[in-house]
């Protein structure tokens, strides 16, 4: 009997730990896009050549292999109705698909302002937003790496989330605060305004997520 008890909880934790090596695998196919959309706004941000249809292509594409790697995990957990933590991590894989769609709604909308070129205040800060997303996706790939190791380590790192939320919630609402004051075309405008909105939500989003994880964590 005890032999059979360990044999179970030895599944068991290898089923975990796929699992979790799964849902990294998921969030490391949505920093890709992350990635992308970082380095498609510094091309346009510096006046560099960008390709509408390439853009929206690639960025379909990027959304695929993070759908790919949702389904995966999802049917590893469909499979294993015993893991105590299945709806948690069901959760999480769940939440996180929507940083990936707010990453291609980001990037479609920054398609339709390429030729809006906006003044260095305002590049600035756009700049300063989104390596405070990416930092964001970043720190939770790392909170999900430590998740079945370290409750300690999680909660500093969804700390430290939630603070730089904080931060991207007050760049946020000074780009548009700076936008509003500039003469623009009203069409650029809330164009301009969708695209900013859908980046400052992949952090809105991954706070849900980290919160989540957090969650997990502590349950364990």
């Amino acid at each position: 009997m005890a032999s059979d008890y360990h044999d179970r909880t030895e599944y068991l934790n290898e089923v975990e730990r796929n699992a979790l090596g799964m849902c990294l695998d998921h969030l490391i196919y949505i920093g890709e896009g992350v990635t992308y959309l970082s380095y498609l706004i510094e091309r346009w941000l510096n006046n560099e050549e960008i390709n509408p249809d390439a853009v929206i292509k690639k960025l379909a594409e990027l959304e695929r292999k993070a759908d790919n790697a949702k389904h995966v995990l999802l049917k590893h957990l469909s499979e294993t109705p015993s893991l105590l933590q299945r709806e948690d991590l069901m959760r999480i894989v769940l939440i996180a698909d929507k940083i990936a769609e707010n990453v291609e709604s980001a990037g479609f909308h920054l398609t339709t302002i390429l030729d809006w070129h906006p003044p260095e205040k305002i590049s600035n800060e756009i700049l300063k937003m989104v390596d405070k997303v990416i930092e964001v996706i970043n720190t939770l790939k790392d909170a999900v790496r430590v998740l079945s190791i370290n409750t300690e380590k999680v909660a500093a790192y969804v700390s430290k989330i939630n603070s730089l939320e904080r931060s991207i919630d007050f760049v946020h609402r000074r780009i548009l605060d700076i936008v509003a004051s500039e003469e623009i075309d009203l069409r650029v405008l809330l164009r301009v305004r969708d695209f900013i909105n859908h980046v400052e939500e992949i952090s809105d989003v991954s706070e849900e997520v980290a919160d989540a994880i957090l969650i997990l964590a502590m349950s364990r």
